[in-house]
């Protein structure tokens, strides 16, 4: 790795590190550009030579609401032979950590930014080794892939070959699930307070078996998520 590329590598980790500081002691709302720039040490134009604004650089710090998925899921798959509940279970897990970090999760896979997600998140673990966990490698295809089309319509496709639907209905049934994500999470983020983060999750994942249910997969394989 050339001077360069280290410098680069190191500036990008001293603004997002001010950027976790900042949100943990005043909340997301209060990160400006000043403040990054000034707890970096550096001033606001150095700061827009490694990020195209303010909201780049809160997409690219939103990774770190990964950390704790990456580390769940392994365990919450071990063991799960039939790809169909490995594809339930590991919505299961990605929602309970999207409602209990929805701004972070919004900013990722559902903000202005999200087409950069490929890029950005392979820079995010170049620059952050220690954020993905050595036990979920397994996954690290999916967690380099940014659209939940796509993340979902893998995980799909293995259980559809494994014979519980049609693989002609892989497709449907992916992006009713996603959507129903997405508005289930817009919904949670436009009415605070009127649930919480566990039972929005758990909602989330119902209305998603729900819609296995309607393809022919038996509620009985299902009962532990509706």
């Amino acid at each position: 790795m050339t001077k360069k590329e280290l410098r680069y590598k190191r500036m990008i980790r001293h603004f997002t590190q001010a950027v976790w500081a900042i949100a943990d002691s005043e909340g997301m709302d209060a990160v400006t550009a000043r403040k990054v720039a000034d707890m970096a040490g550096y001033n606001v134009a150095t700061l827009y030579n490694y990020f195209d604004n303010l909201n780049h650089l809160m997409f690219f710090a939103s990774f770190r609401a990964l950390k704790d998925y990456a580390m769940a899921l392994p365990e919450q798959t071990h063991g799960m032979d039939d790809p169909l509940l490995v594809y339930i279970k590991t919505w299961e897990c990605f929602n309970y950590f999207a409602y209990k970090d929805p701004l972070y999760y919004k900013n990722i896979f559902l903000g202005e930014h999200t087409a950069k997600y490929n890029q950005a998140i392979q820079l995010y673990y170049d620059v952050f080794p220690e954020e993905l966990p050595s036990d979920g490698l397994q996954f690290l295809p999916m967690f380099r892939e940014g659209d939940l089309y796509e993340r979902d319509f893998v995980l799909l496709s293995a259980a559809a070959k494994s014979g519980n639907f049609g693989l002609e209905n892989v497709r449907d049934i992916s992006n009713m699930n996603v959507i129903l994500f997405s508005g289930m999470l817009h919904r949670f983020l436009t009415s605070e307070g009127k649930q919480t983060p566990k039972d929005a999750a758990k909602a989330t994942t119902r209305y998603q078996a729900r819609t296995l249910m309607a393809y022919g997969i038996s509620k009985e394989l299902l009962k532990d998520y509706l």
